[in-house]
């Protein structure tokens, strides 16, 4: 509003208006902004009506603000991004890399169609790495009503996902983590979630689990499993490709992160490895990708 239809005005012109002119000059930008309203509600309907919405109603309704609001308008948003660009920290520039890699998993609504999207049913088993507060369990659960082994170490993560799922009997909540053996291990807290590797101030001591003694208590394949573990996937992968527990998953969602020391390397390695088994259905860079086993 402010930077679209504000009329600055200055004591020394009020000075020379009458008061009904006064009047208007106080309630002209009110009667512009609901005309810019009116316009952009008029062009989003028409949008709709003769494209339909492309890519999602967010982007349907931010080009209709392209097409209703002044171009110079747009300036102050331009201006913002290349300053960022030039002068932004090295936090900024992860963050913004970051945003160009997550635009077209955004853009394929790929949270709501390729991770929950699956061929499973009330047999299938489903293995969920990284819990947090059980949204994606739900997910699944109300999709497909398989069973779901949680693993989420965080006392209140775990704590959370057992109040919300108490009278689901087919999801198991297992309040440690999935890693390469049984051991205590501290990890770092952060917004939005955990991790092993990434430094924070906030630590806690968590406890962790073998996941190949795990899989060896399975009586009956997986058929997905989903690891966000905040770096600890290489790990696990590593340790699954090795064991060969890794032929006993269909389906392995994964989302690699790049703040690991050689997460490049290590991630090429783990994709190559899991060539031989398995083949790649989705990829999006270190956001989400699926890799569905080979018909034997």
């Amino acid at each position: 509003y402010l930077s679209i239809v504000r009329t600055p005005l200055f004591k020394k012109e009020l000075r020379f208006l009458t008061f009904r002119k006064k009047l208007n000059s106080f309630f002209y930008p009110f009667a512009k902004a609901a005309y810019y309203m009116k316009k952009l509600s008029n062009t989003f309907i028409t949008d709709i009506r003769e494209e339909g919405i492309v890519r999602g109603p967010l982007k349907t309704l931010s080009k209709a603000i392209r097409k209703v609001t002044p171009y110079t308008a747009h300036a102050p948003h331009y201006m913002y991004r290349l300053a960022r660009a030039i002068y932004s920290f090295p936090a900024d520039k992860e963050y913004v890399e970051r945003q160009g890699r997550e635009r077209a998993w955004y853009q394929a609504n790929g949270d709501a169609t390729l991770r929950v999207d699956y061929d499973l049913n009330e047999n299938s088993l489903v293995i969920d790495v990284g819990g947090y507060k059980g949204d994606w369990v739900s997910v699944i659960s109300n999709m497909h009503g398989c069973t779901i082994h949680v693993f989420e170490p965080v006392k209140e993560f775990a704590f959370e996902i057992q109040k919300r799922f108490k009278n689901n009997k087919n999801i198991i909540i297992h309040e440690t983590g999935l890693g390469i053996k049984n051991e205590n291990m501290t990890i770092n807290l952060a917004e939005g979630g955990t991790s092993t590797i990434k430094e924070s101030e906030a630590q806690l001591t968590i406890a962790m689990v073998n996941a190949h003694e795990f899989m060896q208590t399975l009586n009956k394949p997986v058929d997905l499993i989903k690891i966000n573990i905040e770096g600890g996937e290489y790990d696990l992968l590593e340790q699954l490709i090795a064991t060969g527990d890794i032929l006993k998953i269909k389906n392995i969602q994964v989302q690699f992160h790049n703040f690991v020391p050689n997460a490049v390397e290590r991630m090429e390695a783990i994709q190559k490895a899991l060539e031989k088994t398995h083949h790649r259905t989705y990829h999006y860079e270190f956001v989400w990708e699926n890799w569905e086993r080979n018909e034997q």
